[in-house]
């Protein structure tokens, strides 16, 4: 398996911070990673759809969890990530941060393969707006030219 690009560690590693904060507690921990999947299958859905995104959580959980012990009961369902509580109580917080930092990075890493890095970095990052409005101005550029 080749080196995680920087730019996708980057991306990752802003979008979990992000939403961490200062989780230290399993419930905060858990609380904070659920926000973190409906954020990511809120923006990419409406461009992959629900079902795609599924798929690319659970590959991207199986994936991190080969190298994260503390993910080995979390379950990708319904688009979330659970039992995130539990396994932050049985391994602690921070294996399970770091666990789901894995996830987030895998997940990047999975889309940029179907859609190229540059798109599925554009399309993981946080925005007031939808996925499909952070991607217009870019086309429309191209366009305009």
């Amino acid at each position: 398996m080749s080196a995680t690009p920087p730019a996708v560690l980057a991306v990752a590693r802003r979008l979990w911070p992000a939403e961490v904060g200062s989780s230290e507690t399993p419930a905060q921990l858990a609380t904070a990673a659920s926000a973190l999947c409906a954020q990511l299958r809120s923006g990419l859905g409406s461009w992959i759809g629900p079902d795609a995104f599924e798929t690319l959580l659970q590959r991207a959980l199986d994936r991190a969890a080969a190298a994260h012990s503390a993910l080995a009961s979390i379950k990708a369902q319904g688009g979330s990530l659970d039992g995130l509580g539990p396994a932050a109580e049985a391994h602690g917080p921070a294996k399970v941060r770091a666990g789901v930092l894995a996830v987030v990075t895998a997940l990047i890493e999975l889309l940029s393969r179907l859609i190229g890095e540059e798109i599925a970095l554009r399309l993981v990052q946080p925005s007031s707006q939808d996925g499909r409005q952070r991607a217009e101005p870019q086309a429309k550029g191209r366009d305009d030219a």
